[in-house]
């Protein structure tokens, strides 16, 4: 299939990769403290610069994307540190879900890979804290294996299998 259209030419991109049915979501902790999230995207989306979300995939298991990619972009972004945030949103399924995440930082490119997990008994999605970025710095290694164990805080209602 065809990728959706997305804005390729942004100087600074994430883009999360999977390929199951579920819903994962790429979530981005801004250096002000906002985020940009599926349930946070405009309140919020002043503090992240003009960061915007153009790819949704497989929005809460609802139909299945081919290829299953979401897409946040920057053309303009405030100075700090960014976080991107894997996060299952709904899952069918007890299993960790492979991912990829590819952020391009000003013509550098790192792809990091990773698992997430939704934990069905606790009703809370298992968070994968991929990478950090600076925009004044040199693009950064990948942190998946070292902090892939947390919890997503923001999410506090609309975030599981509801």
């Amino acid at each position: 299939d065809a990728l959706p259209i997305f804005d390729t030419t942004a100087p600074v991109q994430a883009r999360l990769d999977w390929d199951t049915d579920d819903d994962l979501d790429l979530v981005v902790r801004c250096p002000t403290g906002g985020w940009i999230s599926p349930l946070r995207q405009h309140p919020w989306e002043e503090s992240c610069g003009d960061g915007q979300r153009d790819l949704d995939a497989n929005y809460k298991m609802l139909k299945r994307d081919h290829p299953t990619t979401e897409h946040i972009r920057w053309h303009v972004l405030h100075p700090g540190s960014y976080r991107l945030i894997v996060w299952p949103a709904n899952t069918g399924s007890y299993n960790p879900i492979p991912f990829r995440v590819t952020l391009t930082l000003f013509g550098q490119t790192r792809s990091c890979s990773g698992e997430v997990a939704w934990d069905e008994t606790r009703g809370k999605g298992y968070v994968a804290y991929v990478i950090d970025f600076d925009t004044t710095r040199p693009l950064p290694s990948c942190n998946v294996d070292q902090t892939a164990t947390g919890h997503l805080q923001i999410c506090t209602t609309g975030c599981g299998k509801d």
